[in-house]
């Protein structure tokens, strides 16, 4: 669905209502990316030991700094469409609790329930934009402000009912070692995540025109639609990993979903290098003729990350968020030396060319990481029977077929 919005947005609105809507996606992305230095990922390793009840305080507090702080930063930085900081902030803010809620309902693998708010409010994101486009004949960036407004607010509601649900454990207030904990996770766990997200988007900030950030935005939707099922199984096998007893199986299943994601997303990738440069001018518009010079360059990188995912959930679950830290932080590093090279002189082929050496070294990092403590023989490059049953075993159990 948000794929289908990127082609309407792009194709009714055109680039440069589409460029800002981007950098408000983005700017919620920062927002939420400091707001899970506490209330993340790295409370699903605290669940099993605390339970939920300790960790909501916490989460809720740190969400409303995180919202304050990174609206804050962003207007004075000039990374925010004019008129909108409070829109933004309001919408950080419901994001930052939604987020906190899924993330502890997810840490007792609550997994349909999780995917149920993600469903909810993509769906009703996704007829929202509708109508207010194809019905209300809107053609401007607040069309889509007031869809995220509803979408948000359905989603925290049918998040925090789920939570109440779930809500277990003796005490709300955490131990200082189980804080303290937290607090060194997060931080790493999240500055992995915040360098990561950056290693791409923070060409947006140095190409600079909108209109171009629109198109170059846009090819990204179209490759990141491909990491579909690397996302969903990188969530899962972080929960397991945390909950995993078994070193062997832990890694094994880490090895067999990156290989299976790596296959299922050059397939996609050379599917969307067949269609020919005519077809995304007829389905987007004349603006976004250069988006399939995006996808050509920006693919491989994606490839990388499809592959790289697992081994980043499975280092989440096993605690060790400083190895993901190192990563992205050298996957940044190198995307921001390419770029300031490369977009000069070739413009959105060079930030994507840029993208994609980043996120070659960020795999090369975290593979390197992970031969160190890897205690099974097994190929990096071919799928394993243990690893592919191991796999069949996992997706069998989600959809309740063993």
């Amino acid at each position: 669905m948000n794929f289908i919005l990127v082609v309407i947005t792009s194709r009714f609105l055109g680039a440069e209502i589409r460029g800002e809507i981007s950098l408000v996606v983005l700017a919620l992305a920062i927002i939420t990316l400091i707001s899970e230095i506490i209330g993340g990922p790295a409370t699903v390793y605290l669940i099993p030991k605390t339970n939920i009840k300790p960790l909501l305080i916490p989460s809720y507090v740190w969400g409303v700094f995180a919202s304050l702080i990174a609206t804050a930063v962003l207007s004075m930085l000039g990374y925010l469409p004019k008129g909108y900081e409070v829109d933004i902030f309001l919408l950080g803010l419901m994001s930052t609790f939604k987020v906190s809620n899924n993330t502890l309902i997810f840490g007792k693998k609550k997994i349909l329930e999780v995917n149920l708010v993600h469903l909810l409010y993509f769906v009703s994101l996704f007829f929202s934009v509708l109508y207010f486009i194809f019905v209300d004949q809107q053609t401007t960036l607040k069309l889509y402000i007031n869809a995220l407004f509803i979408s948000s607010l359905l989603a925290l509601i049918l998040s925090t009912f789920f939570l109440i649900k779930n809500n277990e454990g003796d005490s709300y207030f955490l131990k200082k070692d189980n804080f303290l904990i937290l607090i060194r996770n997060g931080i790493f766990n999240q500055l992995s995540n915040v360098f990561h997200v950056l290693t791409n988007r923070i060409n947006f900030y140095l190409i600079g025109v909108t209109a171009l950030i629109g198109v170059y935005s846009t090819g990204i939707s179209f490759t990141e639609a491909l990491l579909l099922f690397s996302g969903s199984s990188a969530g899962i096998l972080m929960a397991e990993v945390a909950n995993e007893k078994s070193a062997t199986r832990s890694q094994r299943l880490a090895l067999g979903l990156a290989k299976v994601n790596l296959i299922i997303c050059l397939f996609g990738w050379v599917l969307l290098m067949l269609l020919p440069q005519s077809f995304y001018i007829l389905l987007l518009g004349n603006e976004f003729e250069d988006v399939k010079l995006v996808l050509t360059f920006l693919g491989p990188g994606i490839c990388f990350i499809s592959y790289k995912a697992q081994l980043t959930h499975y280092f989440s679950g096993k605690g060790k968020h400083y190895i993901n830290t190192i990563a992205a932080l050298g996957s940044l590093l190198v995307n921001i030396v390419f770029a300031i090279f490369l977009i000069p002189q070739f413009g959105l082929k060079g930030a994507a060319i840029s993208a994609s050496i980043a996120y070659f070294v960020s795999l090369s990092i975290a593979v390197g990481f992970f031969k160190k403590e890897r205690i099974i023989a097994t190929s990096f490059l071919f799928p394993q029977k243990e690893e592919l049953n191991l796999v069949r075993k996992k997706i069998s159990e989600k959809f309740g077929l063993s």
